[in-house]
Order: C-alpha cells, then structure tokens, then sequence
C-alpha cells in the first residue's frame, strides 16, 4: 500500500535532488486490452510515492480514457481523466513537427547550419555553430551539452518560480564540455526554438498554436510561457525528495522553454499522435525522416521522437517526459492506428509503471512477462534443436514462475515405432530424487526428530566401520553436502557393464551400501567435495531407522502431499 508524506517546497538536501531526469525522457479485443490495461494503471497508482495515474487511448474506432489514484494526496480528491498535466519533454515532438513542415515548405533545411539562422550564438573553444545542423539538434547528436545538469536542478526545486530566457539557457549549455558523440540535450530544442522563430517572425510557441493545436482543435492544449497558472481543471504536481512528496505544481516552465514548457490533456495528445504518425501533419517522406533513429550516447532519437520496441516485435513512436510535478509517455504505432497518453502525477522513479503500462496496452503482457516469454521460447528452440541429434531421442520440460506454467517436449519417446513425446508423459528423474530425500530429512530435522550434527553411527551402528571408515565421524550433514568422503558405489564399471548386463537385477539398500564402502575413504569427512551416491542410500536407511517407513513411504506421506504432486503412482 502507498504512503504519502507531504511537504510544501522549500530547499532541499543533496540527498533530495533529482534523480532522474526534468525535461528530457525518464531514462517499457480491445476491451481485453483495455482491461489488462486498466490493472497495470490501478498497479502504478497503488503503488509507493504514486499520487494518480491518467491515461488515454485510441485503438482504431475506438477510444477509452482512465483515471487512478489521487488529484491531491491532502484532501484525497480522485484523479479524473480530463485533468491537464505538464507534458515535459513530449513537448519536443511539437517542435520538431514545426520544424519538418518549414522544412516542407522550403523555409530551412535540415542541413542549414546553426550559424546560418544564428551567427555567433554557438560559438567558443567548444562548439562551431557552422558545424552543427538542425538535423543534429532535433536528434541529439550535435554533442551540445545540457543546461539542465545537477546544479540547475538543485536551484529549480530551491526557486521554481524563476524565469529564464533562452539566450540565458542556451549560454548555460554552451558552458559546459561538448558531449563525444552526441547525447541527450534540452539546450538543442531551446536553439531550434529560436531558429524558428528567425525563420516565420513567430516564436516557437505562436507556430505550434497555429499549425496544431489550432488545426486539430487540442483544445485543452497550451503554452504558458513564463506563466505559472495552471487551467482551472488539474492535479497537483509532486516531487519525490525520496522521503516525502512535494508540491511543485506552481513553476515557471521557462526553464523548459522549447524543450518542455507545454500543458495538454491525454485526449489531446492522443489526437496529436493520431495525426503526427497518421501522417496528416507531415509529407511522408518528412516522416520517415521524423522516424529515422540516430545512436548517441544517450541512445536512439529520431528527429523530435524516440522508438521504443517492446519485447513482443511492436515498435512504438513517441516520446517520454518528465519535469517536475509530472512523468509521462505519449505515442503509439506507426500509421498512428493505436496510441497512447500516459501521465503520472510525480517526477519520481515512475518510468517502469509507464513502461508496464504500454507494454500491456500494446501486447497484453509486462515487460518482464514478455521477458520470461522470450527466454521460454529461447529455452524451447534449444530442445527442439537437442533433439535433432541422435543422442537425445525426447526431452520434455517444465516450468513455473509466479504462478504460470509451461510446458514443450520435442522429439521421440520410442524410437522403435517413432512415437512422438508428449508434456504429460512420466520418466525417471535419476538424481533429482536427492532433493526429495534431503527435503525429508530436514522435515524430520525440523520437528526435532534428527540433527543434522547426529553421526551415521548414532542411527546405522556397524554400518559404516573398517577399511577406513568411522561412521562416529561421519555427520547426516555430510552425507546430504555430498563431503562424507564415502566413496560412490556407482562406478564406471557399475554404469556401464554391471546395469546393462542385467538391468533387472535388484539390489538392497546394504548391498548398495556395501559396495561404496568396499573403497577406502577419499578425505576426511567434511573437508572436501565428492558427488556419491552411497550418501543418499544411507540417508534413506537413515530415515527408515528414525521413523519405522521406508524413505519411499515418507516422501509419498511427506514432500509429495504437501506439494500436492500429482503424477505418481
């Protein structure tokens, strides 16, 4: 169950800095779907240090919006799904549109130069702006560094009502070492900001009103500027300082500037995305540019979106974001047919609930569902290629993890008339059977009827005497550790003439016994390793010595009930 402790923000401790990201990514039928969905919604909003949780989708015709948890942890108000949130830096995928249709319109290229819309801006012993194109900064390679390192995030939480220009932003990027080979960068998308604004007299703000938000009617969808007043209809927006969370929800975003400054509603980052991947914003081929992946060091980005593949095969486009008081993704596949809005009222450690929460929309299953899917199927391509060699006719196997179970048997359980495997056929488990003894003896140990400090000769006097041997040194521990020294009476000879010759001979447990003891000792107990048999047929001879059953009687009356094992005899 969540706990909240509530704080109204003031400075903070170094152990209450950010840690993870402000405006840059937080570094995962269709009612079946929408069902599935909604639990790993209810999972992320019950969960600690998660106020609420809203999100939003469109799959084809049809269209569902959800809303979990709470709007406000001190009076307890439910989310509702129409609140407005930040959107952090999902707001970068607005600008790149803008950008992509100048480019359309042949009012700048990707290729243009940073020098060539600004000269002299990005300029020192760092950076060349003549060397750095708005393809660079749109998919994060231009190696500019972030304005937004550890101490800006300190001061923000410190005094989030501070206003910032861009000139003043981009000049704290610019100070910083030149990042090898690219990476993450908001300094990028606040340059992009003006170079917009050099190219159509607007600023950045005044063309995604008139070329989105105003051509899709988002109307819930706005750019406050240096503004800190929220629309009337919204959740509080909470930091997570580790220990308690922390009102935020009044800032100026213009720290954020191009980089993340916009506020939105899922329903109309839905309708965005919808018509972004749909194609009804851009020329195709400007999308296919928009959805072409560079590696940084800060991993893949396309020009203004990130592609996301989940562990199914699906690959989605969109873009996460956080800053402080929000967490939230927005996106979905390509042809813009199934997206999604996710928002979680926090800047915390909520990228995994998000991640859940797409990756079930998407697939129906976690990550780590699909995860352990994977690794199963892995599992089941090895055995179908095992049994491809002549030495392993069938194998069957079993598994089940948090309570789902699987089953593959590959190959042949007769090759005398080719009669396939099946899952639900009995074999012999050899060794294996151990287990079973030793989960009996540490039953018995558990009820104070042994120790495991008790001596072999204690329960077997005599048994285990002479050439060598003493069984007063000999613990229960030892033979169950396999560190007795007794040798195995399983020999190679055993194995490989003595069975074959007459697999149908029947041997006593002394017999057994006998025969591993007709070997002297390899070490003294419990100073070494050896794997013997002859351990485990004394700790059964041990057993029907404590009890009165055989080991067989015990293991049917004890492990096997208690496991409910059903397919023995």
């Amino acid at each position: 169950m969540k706990t909240f402790h509530m704080q109204k923000g003031t400075a903070l401790t170094l152990s209450a800095i950010l840690a993870g990201a402000l405006i840059f990514p937080v570094h995962g039928s269709v009612q079946a779907s929408q069902t599935k969905t909604q639990q790993a919604i209810d999972q992320a909003a019950d969960s600690h240090h998660i106020p609420g949780v809203i999100v939003a989708v469109k799959n084809g015709d049809e269209k569902w919006s959800y809303a979990s948890g709470e709007a406000n942890i001190e009076n307890n108000q439910p989310m509702e799904e129409d609140f407005a949130f930040r959107i952090g830096s999902t707001t970068k995928t607005f600008v790149a549109t803008v950008t992509l249709q100048l480019v359309g319109e042949k009012k700048l290229s990707l290729d243009d130069t940073v020098e060539k819309w600004l000269p002299g801006l990005v300029r020192n012993h760092e950076y060349d702006g003549s060397k750095i194109t708005i393809r660079q900064l749109l998919n994060h390679s231009s190696g500019i560094a972030d304005y937004l390192n550890e101490e800006f995030k300190q001061n923000l939480i410190k005094n989030p009502t501070q206003n910032f220009t861009p000139e003043e932003l981009i000049s704290m990027g610019l100070k910083l070492k030149r990042i090898n080979g690219g990476g993450y960068s908001n300094t990028n998308m606040v340059i992009m900001g003006l170079i917009i604004q050099k190219a159509t007299g607007d600023t950045y703000a005044e063309q995604i009103k008139k070329r989105i938000i105003e051509p899709l009617e988002l109307k819930g969808t706005w750019l406050p500027g240096n503004s800190a007043v929220f629309p009337k209809k919204h959740a509080v927006g909470y930091f997570d300082t580790g220990s308690t969370l922390m009102d935020m929800t009044e800032l100026s975003p213009s720290f954020a500037n191009a980089a993340g400054e916009i506020i939105s509603t899922g329903e109309d980052m839905t309708t965005f995305f919808r018509a972004l991947l749909g194609g009804k914003l851009l020329k195709p081929e400007l999308l296919k540019e928009m959805m072409t992946p560079v590696d940084t060091a800060s991993g893949k980005f396309g020009l203004g979106l990130q592609e996301i593949k989940l562990p199914n095969g699906v690959t989605l486009w969109g873009h996460r974001g956080g800053i402080p008081g929000f967490t939230n993704f927005a996106g979905g596949t390509e042809g813009g047919e199934h997206v999604i809005a996710i928002n979680i009222n926090v800047l915390a450690d909520a990228a995994g609930h998000i991640a859940n929460i797409y990756t079930q929309e998407f697939s129906g299953l976690t990550e780590q569902q699909f995860m352990d899917r994977k690794h199963r199927n892995e599992v089941k391509g090895l055995i179908d290629e095992a049994t491809t060699r002549k030495s392993n006719p069938g194998i069957v196997a079993f598994g089940i993890k948090n309570g789902e179970t699987w089953a593959h048997a590959s190959g042949v359980a007769d090759m005398r008339d080719h009669r396939p495997i099946e899952p639900h056929f009995s074999f012999r488990i050899g060794s294996v059977g151990k287990a079973f003894v030793a989960t009996v003896v540490l039953q018995l140990a558990q009820e104070h009827k042994l120790n495991l400090e008790d001596s072999v000769e204690k329960w077997l006097p005599g048994v285990v005497q002479g050439n060598g041997y003493d069984g007063n040194k000999i613990k229960i521990r030892h033979l169950l550790q396999q560190t007795s020294g007794i040798t195995s009476y399983t020999n190679t000879d055993f194995r490989d003439i003595t069975i074959p010759q007459n697999p149908f001979r029947n041997y006593t447990a002394d017999e057994l016994v006998s025969m591993g003891l007709a070997n002297p000792p390899l070490f003294e107990p419990g100073t070494d390793f050896n794997y013997s048999n002859t351990n485990t047929v004394l700790a059964g001879m041990i057993i029907q010595k404590v009890t009165g059953d055989t080991y067989a009687e015990q293991i049917k009356n004890g492990s096997s009930t208690r496991c409910i094992l059903q397919g023995h005899p």
